[in-house]
């Protein structure tokens, strides 16, 4: 069994262990997440007073291994966005099942969300007990000229209820992860649902022309949201289940040749990976060999592709 953590588990490598029947499951004690998702988690450098953002976030195993890097140790906080609201409800479902208590889930499109990170924090430094008091300014938090702009959380807990969603620039987001939607021709478990429902069924849904062009505009536009709501010197990873050029090199090749702050790093650990060949052969841009690729057949796990972009200040 491979553990990256206190209550991770790499299902790929530990179904026989990990079951939705097993006792520590239904108990909250693991969680399974394949381990080619998991790189993406600890490709985004997670310190305990980061604030997160997870543009793609549901069904929510990412969020849930990001809180658990978190901890309960900083005041760092997560926002999840979803357009599904079917698929944030099990993300939700999820949160609550394990505790996660720093967080908020959005029910937005992620090309157009711009809520920034949080600003009161006093609940949460009251909770780890760097707050041994917490008095409330009713008046801020009920401001009637903030009411009408903020926008209000699918879910979250008590303690970021009250946020005033300030849009001063310091408030932007340390991390950003774009779990980007994609054809999901690289993911194993959802490859088989269409045994079920049939190969056609998957072409229709994912593989014709319109859906693959929209796909395209959607994977950028992603990015390019993501982006502006990262803090100078934040990282933002990509991230897609494909084995698709056309959704991981060309987009990340796309977005370097028009964001010119923006600087590819190497995945931290991945020589002690197996890893798929990049198919950045046709490419003048050697920074793309820091990219990286899953498979099954040279991986052992399922399609996943990752990208590591740092955001360079301005000089």
């Amino acid at each position: 069994m491979s553990v990256l953590s206190d209550n991770y588990v790499d299902e790929e490598n530990s179904s026989q262990i990990l079951s939705s029947n097993s006792s520590a499951y239904k108990q909250g004690k693991i969680f399974g997440i394949d381990l080619s998702s998991a790189i993406a988690i600890y490709s985004l450098d997670i310190h305990p007073n980061d604030h997160i953002l997870d543009l793609c976030c549901a069904p929510g195993a990412k969020l849930c291994l990001i809180s658990n890097i978190l901890d309960n140790v900083g005041i760092g906080t997560i926002t999840g966005v979803d357009i599904s609201k079917n698929r944030l409800s099990v993300c939700k479902n999820l949160c609550k099942k394990y505790k996660i208590t720093k967080v908020r889930l959005f029910l937005e499109d992620g090309t157009k969300f711009n809520v920034l990170a949080p600003s009161y924090l006093e609940p949460i430094k009251k909770m780890i007990g760097q707050l041994h008091e917490l008095h409330i300014n009713e008046n801020r938090l009920k401001n009637p000229e903030d009411k009408s702009d903020k926008i209000t959380p699918f879910w979250t807990p008590k303690i970021l209820r009250n946020d005033p969603q300030k849009r001063d620039s310091q408030y932007l987001y340390d991390k950003v992860i774009v779990d980007a939607e994609c054809t999901h021709d690289g993911s194993i478990s959802h490859i088989l649902k269409y045994e079920k429902y049939g190969w056609e069924t998957f072409e229709k849904n994912f593989l014709n022309p319109d859906r693959l062009n929209s796909l395209w505009d959607l994977q950028r536009n992603l990015l390019r949201n993501g982006w502006s709501l990262l803090k100078p010197d934040g990282i933002l990873v990509y991230s897609t289940c494909s084995l698709s050029k056309k959704q991981n090199e060309d987009v990340i090749e796309w977005f370097l040749a028009n964001y010119k702050n923006a600087r590819l790093e190497t995945i931290p650990n991945i020589a002690n990976l197996k890893t798929a060949p990049l198919k950045v052969n046709e490419y003048n841009n050697t920074d793309l060999f820091k990219l990286v690729r899953f498979d099954p057949i040279h991986s052992n796990t399922s399609g996943f592709f990752v990208a590591k972009i740092r955001k360079i200040k301005e000089t």
